[in-house]
């Protein structure tokens, strides 16, 4: 009877496994691979909930420096010991919190969501690379000289931050409100980048605060959304 007992628990487990690897094979002939992306961040709803609230906190603090950052000049700025370590903590929550927002709106946003979310994670990395020099190097005191690096992580902050917005637009996972605010920092951060460097200092300053502000606010409003729970994480329809 041990004999029959063994028997029947071996190939209840090979049963098992086979239907885990039917399920898995049926997955893969389907194509969908943002689909299965989403439905793998999705198994933990916690963990879209504390996404977002690093969203919410880090954006918070990238506000908070890029406000005060805009309180002098902008053009050949330095940034002090505080507003780097502010934003060396914001990109780096960024970093780790912004995969949760494509968890929730990536079935809905399809590829233009994982496009988006690509762009948005490597100009984050922008926060992180203009934070460092003042932090590894105490007696650094700038400025930043034209960088192809640092050209390249704005351009992508700045497409990112678009397609992002959009995404989240025709996704219609979080408040409507959210995106348009972040596409308003957008334009911020293209007239900053770009263009307030040929106009007198007092047009970066408003830009920069604007932009600090409309970001923070955007996306802080994306990150209570997720705390909170109220988007419909990944739903059809």
């Amino acid at each position: 009877m041990g004999a029959n007992v063994g028997r029947s628990s071996k190939e209840g487990r090979i049963l098992v496994a086979l239907g885990m690897y039917e399920r898995v094979r049926g997955e893969g002939a389907k194509g969908d691979l943002t689909a299965m992306i989403s439905r793998a961040v999705r198994t933990s709803e916690r963990g879209l909930r504390w996404g977002g609230l690093g969203l919410a906190v880090g954006t918070s603090a990238l506000a908070l420096a890029i406000v005060l950052v805009s309180l002098r000049p902008v053009a050949g700025t330095v940034f002090s010991p505080t507003e780097a370590t502010l934003f060396l903590f914001a990109g780096v929550s960024l970093v780790v919190s912004l995969p949760a927002l494509y968890a929730a709106q990536a079935d809905r946003g399809g590829l233009l969501a994982l496009v988006a979310h690509v762009l948005l994670e490597v100009g984050t990395v922008l926060f992180i690379a203009l934070a460092a020099p003042v932090l590894l190097v105490p007696t650094w005191d700038g400025p930043f000289s034209d960088n192809i690096v640092l050209f390249v992580l704005a351009i992508a902050l700045a497409a990112g931050l678009f397609a992002t917005a959009i995404a989240m637009l025709r996704a219609r996972v979080v408040p409507r409100g959210a995106p348009i605010l972040v596409l308003a920092a957008m334009v911020g951060f293209v007239f900053d980048f770009f263009v307030s460097e040929f106009l007198p200092p007092a047009f970066g300053q408003v830009g920069t605060a604007l932009f600090g502000i409309l970001l923070g606010v955007g996306f802080a409003w994306v990150g209570v959304a997720l705390w909170l729970g109220s988007p419909r994480a990944g739903t059809g329809g």
